[in-house]
């Protein structure tokens, strides 16, 4: 009796009282069910019938109804818009979207940075970056770092995006390849070719020692073909798509080895490679569809 009467006397803790000011967590995919995923599907139909417009103002509306779009109606939404350069309509309904308190997923961000990064913005979008490392509850994607590192060396900003790429590890993430490529290429263009044998030296070291990964290859071929260092460039093409190879070759890879050789006057070896590629590819291996 008394230990009941001492339990219902005990002091009654507060809730910890939550920041208002904190980032919303985005919604999980689960919210897209029911009606929601009713609209979603509705809003996708308009996007295929090409009214970027009239699929904005729905999600738009929507807001002002019981049934939201959810971040990734809104994300769909902002992909089509980029793929069509409507900057100017993109970043509107970001902005609306924001006001409306909706939580952004690491899409968005990357659909933003590729917009200023596009409209030769690059400052803007590092600036937009900055912010979003520091204040978002979610986290940069390897595909975030692509989008940047790319984008920068687009708008001559080579040192900016080699020194992202050392911001990958800072942040947890596992050198990524396409972004070390694209650096490469960087370099190559500028004539850095010391450079862009650093760089893969470095990826080389990160990954073990090896490069499983025929994507840097092409560009690795063109530093050779630029030093006058055929012999090496061709190793390095044997090393990567020779009968015995364990690199992995993609379409990307194949690409950037044939578009090596092509320009270097090893047109018999391209029509080689491009005869393989065919081959490799029929049927295609992987088929997509869009969800």
């Amino acid at each position: 009796m008394l230990s009941s009467l001492n339990r219902s006397q005990q002091p009654i803790q507060p809730k910890p009282i939550q920041n208002p000011n904190a980032p919303k967590i985005p919604e999980p995919v689960s919210a897209l069910s029911g009606n929601r995923l009713n609209l979603h599907s509705r809003i996708l139909t308009i996007i295929r019938q090409n009214d970027l417009k009239e699929a904005a103002l729905f999600t738009r509306y929507s807001f002002y109804s019981n049934c939201r779009a959810t971040i990734y109606t809104v994300n769909a939404v902002l992909n089509a818009q980029l793929r069509q350069s409507k900057y100017s309509d993109l970043l509107s309904l970001h902005r609306f979207i924001t006001q409306a308190g909706v939580a952004p997923k690491v899409v968005t961000y990357n659909l933003i940075f590729q917009t200023y990064l596009d409209c030769r913005k690059p400052d803007t979008a590092m600036e937009h970056c900055k912010q979003f490392i520091n204040d978002s509850p979610v986290n940069p994607s390897s595909t975030t770092y692509r989008i940047l590192v790319k984008g920068l060396l687009d708008n001559g900003k080579l040192e900016r995006a080699v020194e992202l790429l050392q911001d990958m590890g800072e942040k947890g993430l596992d050198a990524d390849p396409v972004a070390y490529c694209y650096s490469m290429l960087g370099s190559a263009r500028s004539g850095d070719a010391d450079g862009m044998f650093s760089l893969y030296e470095e990826l080389k070291e990160k990954k073990g020692g090896f490069m499983d990964d025929g994507v840097v290859y092409g560009s690795l071929m063109k530093g050779y073909f630029m030093r006058g260092m055929e012999k090496e460039a061709m190793e390095c093409y044997e090393e990567a798509c020779g009968e015995n190879s364990k690199v992995k070759m993609s379409a990307v890879a194949y690409n950037s080895v044939l578009h090596a050789l092509s320009k270097n006057e090893k047109s018999d070896e391209a029509l080689k490679l491009f005869d393989r590629m065919k081959n490799e590819h029929n049927p295609p291996r992987r088929v997509g569809c869009e969800m």
